[in-house]
């Protein structure tokens, strides 16, 4: 099984947090912790945010798959269906999809 790749110089969501309190706003850690399979979050990497569909945890990191195109050519290597890893410190949002009944 090959790894799935860290996603390297992603912002620090919580850190901007910590800076700009007033203007920049994450979701708290009891949601952070409340992540699970199928929920949606938008992390950033090189002034681009992004949609990832989470499909389960390793360690301190999640797992999720990229969910929409990125069209800066720092990220032209990131596609859409792409697995990849981060932590609960670069989201951004989270989205949980509405429960089917």
């Amino acid at each position: 099984m090959a790894t799935i790749p860290i996603l390297s110089k992603l912002i620090d969501a919580q850190q901007m947090h910590r800076e700009y309190p007033d203007s920049f706003e994450v979701p708290s850690a009891h949601t952070l912790a409340l992540i699970k399979p199928g929920d949606y979050v938008k992390v950033c990497r090189e002034d681009e945010r992004f949609w990832c569909k989470v499909l389960g945890g390793s360690g301190r990191y999640l797992i999720a798959e990229v969910e929409n195109e990125l069209v800066m050519p720092a990220n032209a290597h990131i596609n859409v269906g792409q697995r990849v890893r981060f932590e609960h410190r670069h989201i951004y949002v989270v989205m949980t999809p509405p429960t089917q009944h």
